[in-house]
Parts: C-alpha cells; structure tokens; sequence
C-alpha cells in the first residue's frame, strides 16, 4: 500500500514540475480580473528595449487623459530641444546711476521661467548690492513680465481646484512655488488656534477664526478668498486640543507682485530701504544689468519628474515657446514644439489632444502606444539625453512620487516611471528592468473610475513586479 502511494505522489509531484510557468500576458490578464474593470478602462502597452519586440499590448491605440505622464513630453521636448547646458536666467536690472552708494532710479527683476526660485536665493542679490556699495534704492521695484502671455492658468485646468497649491498662477516671475505654506497648531481651549505663514510676509492678510475646542475631532477649512481673486486668507473652523500642528498650501495671485513683495522686505531686513512703489514695467526703458541668477534646465528637468511639479512643467513649456518663437511666450507655441516631437516619433499630432505641459488638463488625449513611441524613440535615438531624462524619474519604493510605492517586490528599485493623477485618471509609465536585465518600456493607463486612486495604484503596482519578476 505504502509503494502505491509513494508511486502516486511522485506522479502528481512530477507533473506539477513540468507544468509550463505563466507567461508575462497570462499573469497580466489575470490581474486585469479585477472588479475595477466593470467600468473602468485600461490601456497597456509593454515593449521590451533589449529585445526588440513587444512583450505585451491591451487597448494601446485608445486615447486617455495621461494626467501627469504628459510631462514625460515635455521634459523629453526640454532635453532635445533646449539642451542639457541651458539655464532659466532671472535678470535683476536697474535704470538710472549709482551715486554715493545710492541706486537712483528702479531696479527691475526680469522673469526668466525659473519655477524654482526660492525666498533664500535673493540672498545672492543682497550680496550683489554689497558688493556695489548700494545702500539705498531712490527708485521702485519692477518686474519685467512682458516675455509671456496673460493667460495665468493653463487650458482645460478645473475651476474648482483654486486654490490649491498644485494648480499655480503662471508667470515668467515666480517665487516659492506661486504658493504659501500656512502652518497652525492648537491654541488653549477656547482660543483661536495658532497661524503662522512660512515665509512670513505682508503680502497677505487674513482672518483667523479657527477656535481649539476639547473634542477629540477637528472641522476645520483653510482657504484663499479666490472667488474674490483676493490674496486673503480665511481660516475658520474648530480644531481638537489633541491635534498636532499641521500646514497646507495655497496658490497666491499675482506672483510677480508676491516676488516684489518679497524682495522688499529683504531689502529692508538688510538695511537697504526704496523710495517707490512696487510695479509692473511697462515702457522699454533702456536697463543695465546689475547681477543675474542662473538655474540648470537638469534640476528643473529633475524635480519635474520626480515631484510632478505642475509649475515647473509649464514653465518649461513657455522657455520651449520663447526659444523658438520671437514673442511673448505661450503653452500654444511651446504645444506646437510637442507636436515637432511627435512627428520624430512617426506618428500624427493631429490624431491627440495636447492642451498643457504637465497633465492637469482634461483635454489632453494620447494613447499608450504613443507613451512608449516616446520612451523607445529617446532610449534609441538619443543615449546622451536618455541618461538624464531616465535618471530624473521616480524609482519605485525609493524616491519621489514613488517613493511610498512598490516597497516590497520583484519592482522596488528596478522601475523607473512618472506618474499621474487626476480626478478619474491613474497613469504609469517608464521603465522597468527585468530579473533577467532586459530593459522594458511601458505605460498603463487607467481612466474612467470615481473615488480614490488607491485601487487602480496597486494594479499598476502589481503590473509593475510582473515585469520586474519576467525572465
């Protein structure tokens, strides 16, 4: 009996060896059984860099909204176009001489597109002024915004997402992200909680009726008064003595008056007081240079993709529409250098919908296939650019966007990729590298879901170690 069952078990031992392992399309599918699918859409798309050959395609040709995966075109459109050596110049500029340590006449900041220009970097001027003895500015502040379009908000962008911080007022003179970080803790009970702006500034004014109870819940609601297009802050609501202090951000109108603003008190915190008003310049003043501030188009490129910063996208968009177009600069001029691009890629512009540089638009139409016409195009055509747009994506379960995704499994560290979320849409594509080092480009495309993103996240994520884990 013994001798029966052991002949038994070595037969079905034996056969499960021998079964053939999932194919890369079979273990795919079966993640796409998903309940999400009864209503939502998937597009993938799945080539095999290594080998030449697709290793998977589903829906490929279908348009999408690509969310923030529209900033892989633009990053891409940057590199080619503009360069690795080119810079975002912010020029400070004044009229008028310099006499007996005093600047008589106005300084004039020129917008050069710089989405990353901070509070701090004005220190760099400060030291500039030192260093020519200013002491005194008889004069305004002025800022030079005539090197782009009125338009501050990008085509297609949602009304109802003012003002939040991911939606900035665009200008070429930006400061601080465009937006204003508002910190608050818990007061005693009974009082009004603590607010504080970081940087602190007179820019803004604002109401705080926000009062520390003793429940162990908070209902607060902190906002900018943008149907008033004021820079006013409201703060009301009650907030839990138990609560830990907390912050938030807002996007601020009129950017290059809050950078003006912002000059002027470090003007004076260094002793160095202006006489004027703080303004827009309007006429062709002939100016002198006093000092400029460079900042590399990589570290823009960079924290594009790895932080999906909105503003820095579209500023990239409009330094594309000035480079090639002698006038004020426009995400329809820097549109038309994406289309150049597409026509690189073999494919028809007219056949997509690109409406901004960073994917906030739910205008913008492409399909999955034409994600990776892109990703293949730069890693074949362009090796140099290739290395810099790879290295200024998100590296699963390490860094940026990513870095809370895919800690664990066959994808940590081995896909690179850009995200993407708005209301509705989830996207992911990039790259990813295979156990057997193969290297694979891919894009996944969700749309058409409501609620949180959270579900169509971890079946990108579950794609994501399919592809890792293939042989």
């Amino acid at each position: 009996m013994k001798k029966i069952f052991l002949i038994f078990f070595s037969l079905i031992f034996f056969s499960h060896l021998n079964l053939p392992a999932q194919s890369l399309s079979d273990r795919i599918e079966e993640t796409l059984k998903d309940s999400l699918f009864v209503s939502a859409q998937i597009a993938i798309d799945v080539y095999d860099l290594t080998n030449q050959e697709y290793a998977y395609r589903k829906n490929e040709d279908l348009l999408f909204h690509p969310a923030s995966s529209m900033k892989l075109f633009t990053t891409a459109a940057s590199l080619l176009y503009l360069g690795i050596d080119e810079k975002f110049k912010t020029n400070f500029l004044y009229t008028g001489s310099i006499i007996d340590s005093v600047l008589n006449g106005d300084l004039v900041v020129e917008g050069g597109f710089d989405p990353m220009f901070i509070t701090s970097d004005l220190d760099s001027l400060i030291i500039k002024l030192h260093q020519k003895g200013i002491k005194k500015i008889n004069g305004n502040l002025l800022a030079d915004i005539s090197n782009i379009d009125s338009l501050y908000f990008g085509r297609g962008w949602m009304w109802d997402d003012n003002p939040n911080s991911y939606m900035p007022y665009l200008s070429s003179l930006n400061i601080n992200k465009n937006s204003l970080k508002i910190c608050y803790q818990p007061g005693g009970i009974g009082d009004n909680a603590l607010i504080k702006f970081e940087p602190p500034s007179n820019y803004f004014t604002f109401e705080n009726n926000l009062i520390t109870t003793n429940e162990d819940t908070s209902n607060l609601k902190i906002t900018r008064d943008w149907l008033g297009e004021r820079n006013h802050i409201l703060v009301q609501g009650e907030i839990s003595y138990r609560r830990k202090s907390d912050s938030l951000q807002v996007n601020i109108k009129h950017p290059h008056l809050y950078f003006l603003q912002l000059l002027s008190e470090k003007l004076n915190k260094n002793d160095i007081p202006f006489s004027g008003k703080m303004d827009v310049l309007f006429d062709n003043t002939e100016l002198d240079t006093l000092y400029q501030f460079n900042r590399n188009l990589i570290d823009v490129i960079n924290e594009t993709n790895k932080e999906s910063d909105n503003l820095n996208a579209e500023m990239l968009l409009r330094k594309l529409s000035r480079r090639f177009f002698d006038s004020s600069a426009s995400a329809e001029k820097g549109l038309q250098l994406i289309d150049s691009l597409v026509i690189k890629l073999g494919r028809n512009p007219k056949h997509f919908v690109f409406a901004d540089g960073s994917g906030l638009s739910h205008y913008n139409l492409v399909s999955a296939s034409l994600i990776v016409d892109l990703l293949k195009y730069i890693y074949y055509e362009h090796p140099m650019e290739y290395g810099y747009f790879f290295n200024s994506l998100p590296i699963a379960g390490l860094d940026g966007t990513l870095e809370k995704r895919m800690k664990f499994g066959k994808a940590f560290s081995s896909v690179y990729a850009k995200t993407g979320t708005i209301s509705g849409v989830s996207t992911l594509s990039g790259y990813a590298k295979t156990e057997n080092e193969n290297l694979l480009a891919f894009s996944i495309l969700i749309q058409n879901f409501t609620g949180s993103a959270k579900t169509a996240r971890n079946i990108q994520d579950k794609i994501c170690n399919i592809l890792a884990g293939h042989k």
